[in-house]
């Protein structure tokens, strides 16, 4: 009877059980519906947000690119590192970096009215688009070369734009102006006016030094030695006219007739026709990241090579060359400002500035000659090159080193002598001239004018002179300036301590000039001073 009873029992409990788990089931399903319900709703919200805000599918908020002028514009998108080709009529969005190179210039079109026109050489990012009901304000950032502006105020006058620099930050709501990048930083309004921010990028705070309202036929010119007087909380002259110089350009002139007769670009077919443009690209306009891949084991440096220093593309370290003019060859960083290639000849550094690099390209230049006569930076034999970059901050790279054999011929390498070392004690009182050919004048320092004394307290100075167009060539301390353009009455010379150009304390610099028939020139002595 016990085990009759038990049971009843056992599947009563069960019994039970289920019953209460069937009403927690009713109670479970509606609400895990409700939570799925909701986890739908928010995942349709999150995605509708995504495509909302997902570069590439909305473009009022970004700016059309058109190839104006060449083929080489690239285009860096938002959260990569590599530029690619881009064609007439892709967008710019938020966060995207655009650059032109050599003899290339592109129109940036924004929905607003605003026309942004790109000079070669040039390099911009597009940091932010702030759009609300009643104010928006495009910012850019450029990096290196030349930008033009146009923003007519008839089109939304609430619509802002700001355009950083390194040191400066141009702020406008309408009017037509043009801003560069390079040393010295500078703006210049055609029409309207534009209040310039002094900006200490070493400072976190958004407040500027200092502010220039910057009126039409203006330009303000903000060089290292003005930047330093806004930071004593001095005010330094730095506004004047636009100079004759500048209208007179092709830039100037070019961008003044597009103002007038804007040209209607349309996008490439490629884009059109919706087909993988990049690959129909020709590839001599992805220039530049793909150099990166040259084998790094086949160029000499003086270290191990970092992303500061500039590469030599041609010739190969080692390689025996058999012409008595090549190209030397190779890639920057995207912040170089200069480069300079010093040639070694006899022995002795000769370093020149390459007249052709513009701040913001990334390839350079160099011609070597061999002559006969011994006056070229090319000789027979072994050949010793060192290109160094110079960022904005006045900063050089470490050196890189190229050397390379040049065989010509039916001539033959002259006999080994001892090497000539410069000197900056030249004697001048030893030197026999013609007092009829006038000794050389110091122009400036560093693009700051100067004279003999002139105290110098970076660890790099350019200094620029003039001497008499008679002079065919012209020497520094001693030895020949390779560079020098005969008959042009214009030289560079470069003082620095890797060059073994420059020392702590007094630097004498003895300049004289020969005419066509080997006569010496009066010479001239300037004294630089080194406060490192």
């Amino acid at each position: 009877m016990n085990n009759l009873y038990y049971r009843p029992t056992v599947r009563t409990s069960r019994r039970n059980f289920r019953a209460k788990s069937g009403k927690f089931l009713k109670l479970l399903f509606p609400l895990g519906g409700i939570l799925a319900l909701g986890l739908l709703i928010w995942l349709l919200m999150q995605i509708w947000s995504f495509f909302a805000d997902m570069k590439g599918t909305s473009f009022s908020d970004s700016a059309v690119i058109y190839v104006a002028e060449g083929t080489a514009a690239q285009k860096q998108n938002f959260g990569t590192t590599q530029y690619l080709p881009v064609l007439s009529g892709e967008p710019l969005l938020e966060g995207d970096s655009l650059r032109t190179l050599q003899n290339t210039r592109a129109v940036l079109e924004f929905p607003n009215g605003l026309v942004v026109r790109l000079d070669e050489s040039t390099n911009v990012n597009f940091e932010k688009f702030e759009n609300d009901k009643d104010q928006e304000v495009v910012h850019l950032k450029l990096l290196s070369g030349n930008l033009w502006l146009n923003k007519p105020e008839s089109v939304k006058s609430a619509s802002e734009l700001r355009v950083s620099t390194n040191y400066m930050q141009a702020n406008t709501i309408g009017t037509v102006f043009s801003v560069n990048a390079g040393l010295p930083e500078s703006v210049y309004v055609v029409d309207g006016a534009v209040l310039v921010d002094i900006i200490d990028p070493s400072d976190d705070s958004d407040t500027p030094i200092d502010q220039v309202n910057v009126m039409a036929s203006q330009q303000l010119n903000l060089d290292n030695a003005a930047f330093e007087s806004f930071k004593r909380r001095e005010t330094p002259r730095v506004l004047g006219a636009i100079n004759e110089e500048t209208r007179k350009s092709d830039w100037y002139e070019w961008n003044r007739k597009e103002d007038a007769n804007p040209t209607q670009f349309s996008s490439d077919s490629a884009l059109t026709n919706n087909t993988n443009y990049v690959s129909q690209v020709d590839e001599s306009t992805s220039i530049s990241d793909d150099l990166d891949a040259t084998n790094d084991a086949d160029e000499a440096t003086t270290s191990e090579p970092d992303s500061t220093m500039p590469k030599v593309t041609f010739p190969k370290n080692g390689e025996t060359i058999n012409t008595e003019t090549l190209d030397l060859t190779g890639t920057v960083p995207a912040n170089t400002q200069a480069v300079v290639v010093t040639s070694f000849v006899s022995g002795a550094p000769n370093p020149y500035v390459l007249k052709g690099f513009k701040p913001g390209d990334l390839t350079y230049k160099y011609i070597a000659k061999y002559n006969s006569d011994g006056t070229g930076n090319l000789t027979l034999g072994t050949n010793k090159f060192q290109v160094v970059a110079v960022n904005e901050d006045g900063e050089e790279s470490k050196p890189t080193t190229i050397e390379f054999e040049v065989e010509i011929e039916g001539q033959t390498p002259p006999a080994d002598s001892a090497e000539d070392t410069q000197s900056n004690d030249v004697d001048v009182s030893q030197l026999e001239f013609s007092a009829n050919l006038a000794a050389p004048v110091l122009v400036s320092v560093n693009g700051v004018p100067a004279s003999s004394g002139y105290t110098l307290t970076t660890n790099r100075g350019e200094v620029s002179g003039s001497v008499g167009k008679w002079a065919k060539s012209v020497v520094v301390n001693g030895y020949k300036l390779s560079q020098y353009v005969p008959y042009s009455g214009e030289f560079t010379y470069i003082l620095s301590p890797g060059f073994n150009t420059l020392k702590a304390g007094e630097n004498k610099i003895v300049v004289y000039g020969f005419n066509d028939e080997g006569v010496r020139g009066t010479p001239a002595t300037f004294i630089i001073n080194w406060k490192p």
